[in-house]
C-alpha cells in the first residue's frame, strides 16, 4: 500500500515515506496545494491504515477525489494566470495601435497643412498674376517745347509700388511701348534704372537731359537703396524724352505700357491737352 501510495502521491507533488518507529505512513507537500487541511485529513487517514489488510476502499477514493480537486483548482489558477497575461498583451497590442493611428493623424494633418500652405501660395501667386504691381502715384507732368507749345518734347510719370515688397525693374526685367498716334510706335524705349543722380530736389529738366537726345525712358527713384528694384518704401521717376520725329502734339493720343517681370502690364493712356505752355505744365491741368 505504501508503494502505491508513493507512486501515486509523487505525480501529485506529494512525497510519502514510511516511518517504522510509528508504525504508519506520514506525508508532506511538496508543492502549492489549495485546501491542505482537508487533502492531509484524507492522505493521513489513508496512510494510518497503509499497512492494515482492512484498509477501506472509501478512504482511498477520498483521497484520489482530494487530489483530482486539488488538480482542477490548480488548472483554474493557471487559467486565470494566462488570463492575466493575456490581458497585458492585449493592452501592448492597443497601446501599439494608438501611437500608430498617432502618428498617422499627425502626417494626415502635416500634409493638410502643406497642402493649405501650397494653396494659399498659388492664389498669391494668381491674385498678383491678375494685377498690376504697379500704380501712377500723382499727377503726369509734360514739357512744350517749341514757340507755340504745339510739340511735347518730354514728360514725367511718378509711380510706386502696388501689393508687393518690390518690383524688379532692370532694363533686362522691363518693358516699355509707346505709341503716339498713328505714326509712332515703339515696343521697347526703356533705358534701366539711374542710381547716381537723386531725383528729390533735383530739376525736371536736369532729369530729362540724363536721358538723351534720342526717343527714350529712364527711372529714378528716391529714397534709392541703390537696387535695380522700385521698393515699396521708394518713390518712382519714370522719365520719358521724345525726340523731334516722335513728339506728340495737341490732341494727339498717346499709349505707355509698362510691362515688368511680375503681373500684368500698366497701361497709361492720355490725350495731349488742346491748349499748352511752354514749359512744364499737368496733365489735365
Amino acid at each position: 500500500m505504501l508503494f502505491f501510495l508513493r507512486r501515486t502521491f509523487k505525480a501529485r507533488g506529494v512525497g510519502v515515506f514510511q516511518d517504522n518507529e510509528a508504525g504508519f505512513a506520514v506525508v508532506y507537500v511538496c508543492c502549492s496545494v489549495p485546501s491542505v487541511g482537508l487533502l492531509l485529513r484524507n492522505i493521513n487517514d489513508a496512510c494510518f491504515t497503509a499497512n492494515r489488510p482492512h484498509v477501506k476502499l472509501f478512504r482511498l477514493q477520498a483521497l484520489a477525489q482530494t487530489l483530482a480537486g486539488c488538480d482542477r483548482m490548480n488548472q483554474s489558477k493557471f487559467r486565470r494566470d494566462k488570463r492575466g497575461m493575456i490581458s497585458v498583451e492585449a493592452a501592448l497590442v492597443l497601446i501599439s495601435f494608438v501611437i500608430v493611428a498617432v502618428a498617422l493623424a499627425l502626417l494626415v494633418v502635416d500634409v493638410g497643412l502643406f497642402a493649405t500652405q501650397q494653396g494659399k501660395q498659388t492664389i498669391q501667386q494668381g491674385v498678383s498674376g491678375s494685377s498690376t504691381p504697379l500704380l501712377v502715384d500723382g499727377d503726369i507732368l509734360i514739357r512744350g517745347c517749341n514757340a507755340d507749345a504745339s510739340n511735347i518734347d518730354a514728360m514725367m510719370i511718378p509711380l510706386e509700388t502696388l501689393g508687393v515688397r518690390y518690383v524688379p525693374m532692370s532694363q533686362n526685367l522691363t518693358e516699355i511701348g509707346l505709341q503716339v498716334g498713328n505714326r509712332t510706335a515703339y515696343a521697347d524705349i526703356y533705358m534701366g534704372i539711374n542710381n547716381t543722380l537723386n531725383p528729390q530736389n533735383t530739376q525736371l529738366d536736369t532729369l530729362v537731359s540724363r536721358v538723351g537726345n534720342s526717343t527714350g525712358a529712364m527711372l529714378f527713384v528716391g529714397n534709392s537703396n541703390r537696387d535695380n528694384a522700385l521698393d515699396s518704401n521708394e518713390k518712382g521717376y519714370l522719365i520719358l524724352h521724345f525726340a523731334a520725329p516722335d513728339e506728340p502734339i495737341q490732341n494727339e493720343p498717346v499709349h505707355i505700357e509698362i510691362k515688368t517681370d511680375i503681373g500684368i502690364p500698366l497701361s497709361i493712356d492720355f490725350v495731349i491737352p488742346s491748349q499748352t505752355t511752354q514749359g512744364w505744365q499737368t496733365l489735365g491741368g
